[in-house]
């Protein structure tokens, strides 16, 4: 049996061993990371599976040619809209909730509606029917659907162009009545009547109320952690966090 003595005289020995084995190493630098970078690393963790576990962030729309389109989900709950199809534009600005997977979109109810004026009626020298539709500030509208009721069993119908709507005039033809429209938004004919049959030239004012706002009733978009997909009259409207 081991005395005492002969036990530690041999961990001295295993000691001074271990002692010279780790001195006889090459000597290396052992990178140590910093308390304060340790915790940025471990803030910046957090932060990331934090966003990965809410929608909230800015939305691209992805995969359709000529469309253009763009949704911000805020940390606050409240979002805005915007798209853009050639001439037709629409946005909105409401609030989002999460539940169930999908993302739900409301905007508040509204009642205001496009509604046209006539602002201006002259007698021109050439022999065209002019009809302008500006904004409050006098911008021209393109785009605008124009229906003239000249009598006939159906009305005439073309748009505005920078210019307005033009055609040849004559005063047997002069309208009874000019119906406008912006039929992209789905918008019906407002008619204008009591016209100067003698007066070749209309200006009308457009006050667009909720024209090209988008209405949102607990819309849903499916949302996968990062992509927002609904389906919009059948088309599939890809959403693609950035």
């Amino acid at each position: 049996m081991a005395t005492p003595y002969r036990l530690v005289l041999t961990a001295y020995f295993l000691a001074l061993i271990v002692t010279l084995k780790v001195a006889a190493m090459p000597t290396r630098t052992i990178p140590v990371l910093p308390h304060a970078a340790l915790t940025l690393v471990l803030l910046t963790g957090s932060a990331y599976a934090g966003d990965n576990a809410s929608p909230a962030g800015h939305y691209f729309l992805t995969g359709l040619r000529e469309v253009g389109s763009e949704l911000r989900l805020s940390a606050d709950g409240q979002f805005e809209y915007m798209l853009a199809y050639g001439a037709y534009d629409e946005h909105a600005q409401g609030t989002w909730t999460l539940k169930d997977g999908k993302v739900l979109l409301s905007t508040p109810a509204s009642s205001a509606k496009a509604a046209y004026k006539l602002i201006k009626s002259e007698r021109v020298p050439e022999p065209l029917l002019t009809i302008q539709v500006v904004t409050a500030d006098g911008q021209s509208l393109p785009g605008i659907n124009v229906f003239l009721d000249v009598g006939e069993t159906e009305p005439w119908q073309g748009y505005t162009q920078p210019y307005g709507y033009r055609i040849e005039w004559n005063q047997a033809l002069a309208p009874k009545a000019v119906g406008l429209a912006a039929s992209m938004y789905g918008q019906k004919p407002q008619w204008i009547d009591a016209l100067n049959r003698e007066h070749n030239t209309f200006v009308f004012e457009l006050d667009p109320g909720g024209l090209g706002k988008r209405e949102f009733r607990d819309t849903p978009f499916s949302w996968d952690g990062s992509t927002l997909t609904e389906v919009r009259e059948g088309t599939t409207m890809r959403y693609v966090r950035k």
